[in-house]
């Protein structure tokens, strides 16, 4: 347990960075919101979630943090996932608000039974702790192996997305096709090094698999 909780903080940075690559390149995706006035207006006037996300962050930054607990708590009213895990962090430590883990575990729970990538490393290292809840080391072993598996999921979605088995076929596609496999290359050795002290014999195959260590 010691040993995934050492290495498990590297799957928050190659969440964020794989979700990043995706967004970038899905034309689909909500277009990102620059000016600061329009983003209130979508946040406190529309209610639209995501900008509410965004302001609690953009107050959290500017350490207005009675601002940031306020808009992440207006998107929680409507079950927003994101918003829940923030509310759970601002309660875990204080900010905006008294500190109390009963509710920062609540909050992080109701986040993960809605699909939040990152809540179930939050309730891992609560739960390894006894945190809001009783000290329960198996519990912790779950959630952080919960992360880890959430991640391999969310690839295999990216896989059916982006079809490299087609941008292989054309010669245009190529630059496109480099950077799906190697988002899926680390994708991969990042999830394998989480994976070792569950997995270790497997884990070495894979490493071997793509020329890795």
């Amino acid at each position: 347990i010691n040993q995934l909780h050492r290495i498990s903080s590297k799957i928050i940075a190659s969440i964020l960075s794989f979700y990043l690559h995706i967004y970038t390149h899905n034309v689909s995706c909500r277009c990102m919101v620059v000016d600061f006035d329009e983003l209130q207006r979508l946040g406190l006037v529309e209610n639209d979630l995501p900008s509410l996300v965004e302001l609690a962050d953009h107050f959290y930054k500017a350490n207005d943090y009675e601002k940031a607990f306020k808009c992440a708590y207006r998107a929680t009213l409507r079950l927003y996932p994101s918003a829940e895990r923030k509310l759970g962090f601002f309660y875990e430590k204080g900010i905006g608000t008294e500190g109390n883990y009963d509710k920062a575990y609540y909050y992080y729970m109701s986040a993960y039974k809605h699909h939040d990538v990152n809540a179930a490393y939050n309730l891992s290292l609560l739960a390894y702790q006894g945190l809001g809840c009783e000290k329960d080391y198996e519990k912790a072993f779950n959630y952080a192996l919960e992360a880890i598996w959430t991640l391999v999921r969310r690839t295999n979605k990216y896989i059916d997305e982006t079809a490299p088995w087609a941008l292989a076929k054309d010669e245009a596609n190529k630059p496109r096709l480099a950077s799906v496999m190697y988002n899926l290359l680390e994708t991969v050795r990042i999830c394998t090094i989480l994976l070792q002290p569950v997995m270790p014999d497997s884990c070495q195959k894979i490493f071997a698999q793509i020329g890795a260590c």
